[in-house]
């Protein structure tokens, strides 16, 4: 399988003119958090592959939803986003009502493009718990085993005991509600044939699925026009954020100020703490990925490591990631406040009255195809006039806190029970209903 990256002009050459040389600097971390590979610390070698938690046996087709692309996130061609969706069928099994399957990478998938013909694996996942939905090992084009990276999923059957403790603290499920399924950020790992570590994906939280009888709903959800105030990467590249000046010791010296541009936003209309900033990259660079927070905790906000659509010749693509609960490991900001490195106690990242503040050197870089340096995450490092390092931030439109809920004309209506196949159903029992009430129509699992 084959990675695609945005390939531009830019090379290291473009890096501020007028002689500047601006190197990122290293700040002591020389391997990725464990949130980001599980390696061989936490990789038992199984000898055997794990058995399926899936029931066998006939499924029924329920019909047609939509699926978003999440799990392989990273291997899109390059006219298809993150949060695209496509048509596919779902079936339900005939044992187990609670099982569904679907085939996601069918021939509607634009990922066909990448694996040359449709994948006809079958993605199967539970939802019998509404707030816990869990989905069997996923085989991906006979090549890549993707596992939810929950215990249901049977990925620890590939973990020593560190690597399970790890598992079951961090353990991410996909939640159920008005006929949607979504997955977190993060919550997919992904392993080749032989390999000796995983690899996280979804990390724009874009893996959702439709089920039959449900309208579709994007992924992202516009709020409109922002403000960033860019300390961490604009001024990398561009000159006129690169001041001249004579040092102490009598030489020729760089201080660097910030980059003002305007950007879009979005907000996921079913995790609404994360954020989608498009364009956070100057424009001469051609670069139109989005970067993607995760506010779920205000003080501790986490930039999932995500690719930026730049790449020179020196390093190749260009990643980032924060170091809050990501390049440190920490899962609290108590925990990151206990590092060694002085640095990066106060390296976080907030939310505090719709501005996303970003202190000094709390994003980091990262060169997957930097030959030597695969593991290496680099802060910016880049200092004012002052001498202090640069901080970013970025102001969010206000937001009226709707998220496109459809309302019935008449809310008071009798509510009315079908089955997934559309047949009615006067005494609904346990199971899952599409209940149809006035004009609106929703999923509802009853127990």
């Amino acid at each position: 399988m084959k990675k695609f990256y945005t390939l531009l002009v830019a090379t290291a050459a473009t890096m501020l003119a007028a002689n500047a040389e601006v190197t990122l600097v290293a700040n002591g971390l020389s391997e990725v958090s464990a949130q980001r590979i599980l390696s061989t610390e936490y990789v038992a070698h199984a000898a055997d592959a794990p058995l399926k938690a899936a029931p066998g046996g006939k499924y029924n087709v329920v019909g047609d939803g939509y699926v978003t692309a999440g799990i392989l996130s990273t291997l899109l061609p390059e006219d298809c986003t993150a949060g695209q969706s496509w048509a596919i069928t779902i079936e339900q099994s005939v044992n187990d009502a609670n099982w569904y399957r679907t085939q996601l990478y069918n021939a509607n998938s634009p990922v066909v493009e990448v694996l040359g013909e449709p994948d006809e694996a079958y993605f199967y996942f539970n939802v019998a718990d509404p707030n816990k939905v869990y989905s069997d090992r996923f085989l991906i084009a006979g090549t890549y085993n993707a596992f939810q990276f929950c215990p249901e999923s049977t990925l620890g059957n590939f973990l020593n005991d560190t690597g399970k403790a790890y598992l079951e603290a961090n353990k991410k499920y996909g939640k159920f509600e008005n006929g949607v399924v979504v997955f977190p950020m993060e919550s997919f790992w992904t392993i080749e044939e032989e390999d000796t570590k995983f690899t996280s994906t979804n990390s724009y939280a874009t893996f959702t699925i439709t089920m039959p009888g449900t309208e579709f709903k994007p992924v992202w959800r516009e709020l409109g026009q922002g403000e960033f105030v860019d300390g961490f990467f604009a001024p990398q590249f561009l000159d006129i954020c690169a001041h001249e000046y004579i040092n102490a010791e009598g030489k020729k010296d760089y201080w660097f100020s910030t980059f003002t541009s305007d950007v879009n936003v979005s907000r996921h209309n079913f995790l609404p703490a994360i954020y989608n900033i498009t364009d956070p990259w100057f424009q001469s660079l051609e670069s139109s990925y989005p970067m993607v927070f995760n506010a779920e905790i205000a003080d501790f906000v986490i930039v999932p490591e995500q690719e930026t659509g730049i790449r020179t010749q020196s390093e190749g693509p260009w990643h980032i990631m924060s170091f809050s609960g990501n390049a440190t490991g920490c899962s609290t900001r108590e925990e990151q406040s206990q590092q060694q490195n002085a640095w990066i106690r106060t390296a976080f990242i907030t939310l505090e009255n719709n501005v996303l503040k970003i202190a000094p050197n709390a994003l980091g870089f990262m060169f997957p195809e930097w030959t030597g340096h695969e593991t290496s995450i680099f802060g910016s490092g880049l200092a004012n006039e002052d001498g202090d390092d640069l901080a970013s931030q970025i102001t969010l439109p206000e937001d009226a806190g709707v998220n496109d809920v459809v309302v019935s004309d008449d809310v008071n209506a009798p509510a009315e029970y079908y089955n997934l196949q559309g047949v009615r159903v006067n005494n609904p029992a346990n199971g899952l209903y599409i209940v149809k009430r006035g004009n609106q129509a929703y999923k509802i699992f009853l127990r």
